[in-house]
């Protein structure tokens, strides 16, 4: 915008030939400035944590921390019982490993 405004200042007879309104060009300039303020503010904050997004996440690793513990334990201490065991499983890394283990297969069976 303002190398906009800037354009249409150095070249006033040409915009005046047209009936072109110069005022916009003022106000083209006051918007640019206007813009790169608040661009300049919500990039200082940007990097700001915010309190409850830190509360958030410090909350939530704590979380996994303790739910992988205890599929770790349970994983151990009911191996012998495949269907308790299967209770302390995560469904996502179960799918995540079937997914390598085949695509593994068919590459595998491809060369």
């Amino acid at each position: 915008m303002a190398l906009l405004a800037r354009l249409g200042k150095s070249n006033v007879e040409a915009l005046q030939a047209i009936n072109f309104d110069l005022s916009l060009c003022d106000k083209a300039t006051e918007e640019y400035e206007r813009i790169s303020n608040l661009l300049a503010i919500k990039d200082s904050k940007m990097y700001i944590p915010d309190e409850m997004l830190l509360i958030r996440n410090k909350a939530f690793t704590l979380l996994k921390q303790v739910v992988d513990e205890i599929r770790r334990y349970g994983k151990f201490v009911f191996r012998d019982k495949p269907g308790i065991v299967k209770a302390y499983q995560s469904e996502h890394h179960c799918k995540r490993n079937a997914e390598y283990y085949n695509n593994k297969k068919n590459n595998s069976s491809q060369s």
